[in-house]
């Protein structure tokens, strides 16, 4: 799926993407392509894929609720100002979460260069897989710039858990477990084990005895909600999910969307 157009990617075009599924989506190395301005992309299950959900081209996207699984499906992003929050990657071979470097600061041509991602917020979103979880793109002309790592679930399987690195970074609240840290800099993270446990739809959840429990450090106005779109306290929860004895959601199969779905 190609949402816009690089040599219109400054167009506004306020779309929402959400409830798609993504089986096997190998052809491309980007299943959700997004190339325009000013979108949401959300609660879509992307499994088993070489694909990955990629902001290519624009800015203020919104990356919420999304479900990873499997193959080498990540998250990766270039521009400013995007807002990623409440996704489950998981059980990846390739990188959880891109941040991307560029060959140009701020476009200003709506060319096919990479834009390095500046401003942007990676929030609340668990992350587990045996590649680098967290990798800062840096070694393109501009690095990532003025980026925000915020109160995510970083679960490492030996790999060092970030690559790279950018200027002006911001880190606060993420728990890091499994894996070395990298090039995550000292005292941005805790070291502890989050207690996390598979749901009957095998994703990664909270433990009642999880220290990630009312455990984040920013507020984040942003994130009222959780990846089952329950409303998220003040005192809210590590990772992507909000811990909850109510039945989860789940990622999506071919008996909701598609043809075959009611």
């Amino acid at each position: 799926m190609r949402f816009g157009l690089s040599g219109r990617q400054h167009a506004v075009a306020d779309g929402l993407i959400e409830n798609n599924l993504f089986d096997k989506a190998d052809g491309d190395s980007e299943a959700i392509s997004i190339k325009s301005s000013n979108n949401v992309v959300r609660y879509n299950t992307i499994v088993n894929s070489r694909g990955t959900l990629s902001l290519r081209h624009g800015w203020n996207t919104r990356v919420e609720g999304n479900i990873l699984i499997g193959g080498s499906t990540g998250i990766r992003f270039f521009g400013n100002n995007h807002v990623v929050i409440n996704n489950i990657v998981e059980d990846t071979s390739g990188p959880a979460m891109e941040f991307g470097g560029g060959e140009v600061r701020d476009d200003t041509t709506s060319g096919t260069d990479h834009e390095a991602s500046d401003h942007c917020v990676v929030a609340f979103n668990t992350l587990s897989g045996s590649d680098y979880l967290i990798w800062y793109e840096s070694s393109k002309k501009y690095p990532p710039s003025d980026d925000t790592l915020a109160d995510n679930i970083l679960l490492g399987h030996g790999q060092a858990a970030a690559k790279g690195t950018g200027t002006s970074l911001h880190f606060t609240g993420d728990i890091l477990s499994g894996s070395s840290a990298g090039s995550l800099p000292a005292g941005s993270y805790r070291n502890v084990d989050p207690k996390l446990v598979r749901d009957a739809n095998k994703l990664l959840r909270p433990a009642a005895n999880s220290p990630a429990i009312g455990a984040a450090t920013g507020s984040y106005p942003q994130v009222t909600l959780d990846i089952d779109k329950q409303t998220r306290p003040s005192a809210k929860d590590v990772g992507a999910d909000q811990y909850n004895t109510s039945a989860p959601g789940r990622p999506l199969t071919t008996a909701d969307v598609g043809p075959k779905a009611p």
